[in-house]
């Protein structure tokens, strides 16, 4: 699919009255390999925007993989700009974990896992802590799927080994 295809699904995933063809726009717009920069960054934006103000649950929770997916592929070597995009996308997903649907969060906590991005153990940790006071076990393997992805630090650990592990990977 060339460009007028993803300004197709560009149009589908802010512009659909069905919340499964935003939601499904996202995630084809997720699959794609490399894109031109321009269009790299409407689908970051859309995905970012969707993430943020979509009142559907689905498409939320399809912004936050297609966030992920996509900042794997442009994040190979990423300096100066292509950081700063890094950086927004991480802090896209760490604010999902707060969402209202589990799902969404669930989603967000893997997604920050595949990222790649250290910067967003503390918020995963913080969040790891949040869920273990609750009964919320699909969460809690989410986030640690997420830390064990993003470190590569294998096996269950508390929040407060997650930190002790941040504090003595810094040095």
């Amino acid at each position: 699919m060339g460009p007028a295809g993803v300004e197709a699904l560009l149009s589908e995933a802010s512009g659909a009255d069905a919340e499964l063809v935003r939601g499904q726009a996202l995630d084809l717009l997720g699959g794609f390999g490399e894109l031109s920069p321009a269009l790299e960054e409407r689908v970051r934006q859309a995905a970012v925007d969707a993430l943020a103000m979509d009142p559907a649950w689905i498409v939320r929770e399809r912004a936050a993989r297609t966030l992920a997916r996509r900042a794997r592929v442009g994040s190979a070597g990423a300096t100066g700009e292509a950081d700063a995009r890094l950086r927004e996308v991480v802090a896209a997903l760490s604010r999902a974990l707060a969402d209202e649907d589990p799902a969404v969060a669930r989603a967000a906590a893997v997604g920050l896992g595949l990222v790649g991005d250290r910067r967003a153990v503390p918020a995963l940790v913080n969040h790891l802590e949040r869920v273990l006071r609750g009964d919320d076990l699909a969460a809690a393997r989410a986030v640690q799927r997420g830390l064990e992805t993003l470190t590569g630090v294998q096996g269950l650990r508390t929040p407060a080994q997650w930190r002790d592990w941040l504090r003595s990977s810094r040095r």
